[in-house]
């Protein structure tokens, strides 16, 4: 399958100009968060299918680079006092 080349596009606006890009976001922007998620989430699934709801995860890590602090006396009371019971 051969493809023409694209031309070669250059549009100039002036600064305060009202272009498609400003108009777009302005017209997001006053829509409540909740459709502009339901539009967001209607891109996705034109994209990638149906593939459900978006999966939230969150997972805590300890970063590699700092140490583990140890226990304070407090903590260490408060483990020995859960193991007598």
């Amino acid at each position: 399958m051969c493809h023409a080349p694209m031309d070669k596009v250059i549009r100039k606006f002036q600064l305060g100009d009202p272009t498609p890009d400003r108009e777009d976001r302005a017209y997001w922007l006053s829509r409540p968060p909740t459709e502009r998620f339901a539009e967001v989430d209607r891109l996705r699934r034109l994209k990638y299918g149906a593939m459900g709801p978006i999966e939230r995860v969150i997972e805590r890590m300890e970063a590699p680079w700092v140490k583990a602090a140890a226990p304070s006396e407090a903590d260490q009371e408060e483990a020995a006092s859960e193991r007598e019971t």
